[in-house]
């Protein structure tokens, strides 16, 4: 279970382009985790985590490629500090056919 309030906020830097900002804090509950994980490689053992509490999560990203055009993208990269820790990153093409 969780609970999540933010912003996310865009502003135009150029006709075709938006930057992106946003920032939220998420609280988790009721939630426990045990079992294993295998990816082929290794099996990994997976002690019971109590994945409770307050997590603050970022977000910064730019987008480029308007609505009239074929070819549109757009990046990001986001944090999260608190009950859960780490980043990650993403990155997206859209071609119009």
């Amino acid at each position: 279970h969780r609970v999540r309030a933010g912003t996310h906020v865009s502003y135009p830097t150029s006709r075709s382009g938006r930057f992106i900002l946003g920032a939220a804090s998420e609280e988790t509950f009721g939630s426990r985790v045990s079992g294993r994980a295998s990816d082929g490689i290794a099996d990994h053992g997976i002690g019971e985590e109590d994945l409770d509490g307050l997590t603050g999560t970022f977000m910064v990203g730019r987008t480029a490629g308007g609505d009239s055009g074929r070819l549109s993208y757009g990046f990001d990269l986001s944090g999260a500090a608190g009950g859960r820790n780490g980043v990650s990153g993403s990155l997206r093409i859209l071609k119009r056919l």
